[in-house]
């Protein structure tokens, strides 16, 4: 069954999710964080520091891991959704009932909500960029509508 519209989307998002892959070893080397976000090593920052042995207390602050666990969740968060809409596509698309028109409307939607999410809104200051509304919403709406889509064709 040939399936162009899911293959270009498998296609593209891969691609990102190498550049995800890319940014989180990137993080690794930069921070010389071998396992997780940097949680351990910035307690034993703190924990070392001349403030914490003075007792003055102050918010912890993060900022130098942030990026680390900006980069690990982009990363994480994108294996989360991708799988289960490329095989939603791929379960619609192979039916031949939906119009190339719609799986094209899908695929744009979800290539655009991944790419947003994380571009302008995990990455964003304190990872609350608006991006990462529009991209959920877009990720919502293309399961919703490729759900809908599949279970209408086996009932038709």
């Amino acid at each position: 069954m040939i399936v162009p519209v899911t293959t270009f989307t498998a296609s593209f998002l891969s691609l990102y999710y190498v550049l995800l892959s890319y940014r989180v070893i990137k993080k690794r080397v930069q921070l010389r964080i071998a396992l997780g976000d940097g949680t351990a090593e910035f307690l034993c920052e703190q924990l070392n520091s001349g403030d914490y042995k003075q007792g003055k207390v102050e918010p912890l602050k993060n900022e130098k891991y942030m990026s680390m666990l900006k980069a690990i969740r982009s990363h994480g968060n994108f294996n989360d959704y991708v799988p289960l809409i490329l095989v939603l596509m791929y379960l619609v698309e192979s039916q031949d009932h939906s119009s190339k028109l719609f799986m094209r409307f899908i695929s744009a939607l979800i290539i655009f909500g991944r790419v947003v999410h994380v571009e302008l809104g995990v990455r964003g200051k304190m990872a609350l960029g608006r991006g990462r509304v529009v991209g959920m919403i877009s990720t919502l709406t293309s399961i919703i509508l490729l759900s809908v889509t599949a279970m209408w064709h086996c009932l038709a």
